[in-house]
Order: C-alpha cells, then structure tokens, then sequence
C-alpha cells in the first residue's frame, strides 16, 4: 500500500504507536490531497493547472 511505503520512507519508529499514529495520519492528509487535485484535473481534461 502506498500509504505504508512512504511511512516507511519517513523512517518514523513504528514501534512507537504515537509516532506510528502522527506518521501514518500525515501520510493520509498528503495523499488526500494529491488525490483531490489530480481529481480536479483530470475532470478539467488537464487544462487546469494543479495549485502550488
């Protein structure tokens, strides 16, 4: 699962079950993210530019 992969990148103490929590929720926000621009531009056909 992606959301795992990039925790893991983070290279965050799992084994710490807040800093598992922090780490895995800040994941979750960024990819919410990601996902609901790329749905906006693909709606739009790729003619809308993605926000900085």
């Amino acid at each position: 699962m992606l959301q795992e992969a990039v925790v893991d990148a983070l290279g965050e103490d799992t084994t710490d079950a807040d800093a598992a929590f922090r780490a895995r929720a800040a994941t979750s926000a960024c990819l919410a993210a990601m996902h609901t621009a790329l749905t906006r531009w693909a709606e739009d056909d790729g003619r809308t530019n993605l926000p900085n």
